[in-house]
């Protein structure tokens, strides 16, 4: 099976064929022997604040590939996802016949790569809290982005880690 997606599309959205998913999780079945999932970055669901381009997009995808379910990033970089720009797109999808969840990239902020956040510190702890909450608030169920890693070696790090190994 061939899949032609524009280059638009394919950069905007990152689409994954997910094995296995239970038939529960859609109404739709759409393939047999797997189901797709399509995971909507945070910069995709701020264009979908524009209905037409979010229909025009959709059926577009809708055409070339049979979706049974899409996460909503609601944060990423700083960056937080409106509250009813989430339900709009929530019930979008589920009035096309899509399972939907949330998404959450746990990336502290644009200025380097891979940067995470420190969850000794607790401030930040407080806030990937309150992400968590908020997209809670919305969907039963979340993915985390694989941005859930730690790489930071800083003061409170060093001292929250104490006598053991940085595995431990």
């Amino acid at each position: 099976m061939r899949l032609w997606i524009t280059h638009r599309l394919a950069l905007l959205l990152c689409i994954t064929a997910i094995a296995g998913i239970s038939a529960n999780v859609t109404p739709a079945g759409q393939y047999k022997n797997f189901r797709v999932a399509i995971y909507i970055p945070v910069g995709v669901v701020e264009q979908m604040k524009d209905q037409q381009w979010l229909e025009r997009t959709w059926n577009t995808i809708s055409q070339q590939l049979r979706v049974d379910k899409v996460y909503i990033e609601t944060y990423r970089s700083k960056h937080i996802v409106d509250e009813q720009l989430i339900e709009r797109l929530k019930k979008f999808f589920l009035d096309h016949g899509v399972a939907v969840a949330g998404g959450i990239a746990h990336t502290a902020a644009d200025a380097r790569q891979f940067e995470t956040f420190s969850y000794a510190e607790p401030n930040e702890r407080e806030y990937v809290k309150r992400i968590s909450e908020l997209t809670a608030r919305h969907f039963d169920e979340i993915i985390l982005a694989d941005f859930f890693f730690h790489m930071s070696k800083s003061d409170s790090d060093i001292a929250a880690k104490g006598d053991r190994s940085w595995t431990e």
